[in-house]
């Protein structure tokens, strides 16, 4: 690297180099010119060279049997964890010319940003917006109304295009005709609404998880590639994100989960945790019995809260009600004689899914043992930490519990001859528990299940420990209830 060039240089990834060497040497460079005669005269072509000579670095990496990477599962993307060096330009420093500054600093990224067309302007020179503001109910009373009014309708009016941007589109009013647009132009469309509404709302500049962690250290833009909207209200700052209509106001898409996020304001900016601030929870309620064919039958409830809710929506939307649940049945292995769906289309509210089934797999009332699976619907069935050692952190994305909660009446002429033992199992520091019990009362057995994950981020050191903790728990799960006929 000649003298003139400044580079931010880093390493990633787990990776180790054999050589890492640096050499200083002198360096020449020859620049031939040539000037013709010009006019009518008859002055040959002149040619002349110059010489300067110039510091120059050599660097030199070698690493050696390096092993082909491997995703896992629960990690963001290969770009984070994949062994690299790092190059970025911070400077240009060229003989008798003032310094020329490539790599700024977060403060002028900002200011740059709200200096923009594209970014700014939209913020700040909402005109583009004149019919839109109509369609709102401003309560200066209760802003919680306003906030819930503004977000609901840029998200029912503006449909997502898929497009991950964090700079809008240049026609915004085309845009509005269509109703359809990027990440950018709908949440810069939400922060321009909240803003002429008289709440502080700001834009958030993020990198998405598939498209690398934010690096404090190199103050570049090209790291940003999607943008969220936000509010103060209440003495907390609620991030908000309008692409998707199945999300809970206050619930932003797990892809945006990434760590942290600039928040644009003026030459002011400042970081902010990206953190789902919504429990995730999964409740499955069971109340079952054999019926007079000696057939297991019964109700099962799903209860859907954060992601879990969001996911579920998601499902019933893009594949219909009858295609949904033909997934559901085929993975339980149940007939499914009714359904029915509460709050499908308010995402604020928990989703519910009632069904009425019959189990096929389990032996009939007329058979001297009977085999329960009480956990059918809500069991872990594969432990997706398979490889010994991990060399990068397991990324959840958010902190998530799974609860099961399941009654069967006894058949008349069986007892319990096998049930099993309650069990406790936890992660160090509280990061994670699952409990498991069984109880037979008055011929009435009663399970509870409890999974919880309380962190969205595991390191390499916890990876063993998180690792063993699902095999304990599947162990567990996959133990079974023995019924016997009393002779």
């Amino acid at each position: 690297i000649p003298e003139y060039f400044e580079y931010q240089k880093y390493a990633q990834g787990y990776v180790g180099l054999k050589v890492s060497d640096v050499k200083s040497g002198r360096k020449t460079i020859t620049f031939n010119s040539k000037e013709r005669g010009s006019g009518f005269s008859s002055a040959p072509t002149s040619f002349s060279s110059h010489q300067i000579e110039y510091d120059e670095m050599a660097y030199k990496w070698v690493a050696t049997d390096v092993p082909a990477f491997k995703e896992e599962p629960h990690m963001t993307t290969y770009k984070d964890y994949i062994s690299k060096l790092n190059f970025e330009l911070a400077a240009i420093k060229m003989p008798n010319k003032p310094v020329q500054t490539v790599m700024g600093t977060w403060e002028n990224i900002s200011k740059e940003l709200m200096d923009s067309p594209r970014f700014g302007d939209v913020i700040n020179k909402p005109n583009y917006l004149n019919k839109m503001i109509e369609g709102i109910t401003l309560d200066k009373s209760d802003p919680n109304k306003t906030i819930a009014s503004i977000y609901s309708l840029v998200r029912n009016t503006i449909e997502w295009n898929g497009y991950y941007r964090f700079l809008a589109d240049d026609n915004l009013k085309k845009m509005l005709e269509e109703k359809r647009g990027s990440s950018a132009d709908i949440n810069l469309t939400l922060v321009a609404l909240l803003r002429k509404a008289g709440l502080t709302s700001y834009p958030i500049v993020i990198s998405t998880r598939d498209h690398g962690v934010i690096r404090k250290q190199f103050p570049l833009s090209s790291q940003f590639n999607y943008v969220l909207a936000s509010v103060e209200h209440e003495g907390r700052l609620v991030l908000l994100d309008a692409t998707d209509r199945s999300l809970p106001i206050e619930l932003i898409p797990k892809r945006c989960l990434n760590g942290t996020g600039l928040l644009i304001d003026g030459s002011s900016p400042r970081w902010v945790d990206l953190s789902a601030n919504i429990k995730t929870r999964s409740i499955t309620e069971s109340n079952l019995e054999f019926d007079q064919n000696g057939s297991l039958k019964g109700k099962v409830v799903f209860t859907k809260e954060g992601y879990e809710g969001h996911e579920m929506r998601a499902s019933i939307f893009q594949q219909g009600e009858e295609k949904f649940n033909g997934k559901i049945s085929d993975m339980n292995n149940w007939t499914i004689h009714s359904s029915s769906f509460e709050n499908k289309e308010s995402s604020s509210l928990p989703l519910k899914a009632t069904y009425e089934v019959s189990f096929n797999e389990h032996s009939s009332a007329d058979s001297q043992v009977i085999y329960l699976d009480l956990l059918s619907g809500s069991r872990i069935t594969d432990n997706p930490f398979k490889t010994e050692k991990r060399e990068y952190p397991v990324d959840f994305g958010n902190a998530f519990e799974s609860i099961t909660v399941a009654k069967l009446k006894l058949p008349e002429g069986y007892i319990v001859d096998e049930m099993p033992q309650p069990a406790a199992v936890a992660l160090p520091g509280n990061a994670g528990k699952y409990i498991h019990s069984i109880s037979n009362s008055a011929g009435v057995l009663s399970l509870t299940s409890q999974f919880v994950i309380n962190k969205p981020l595991f390191t390499q050191l916890e990876y063993p420990y998180l690792r063993e903790f699902y095999s304990k728990v599947i162990a567990k799960q996959q133990e079974q209830i023995v019924l016997k006929k009393v002779e």
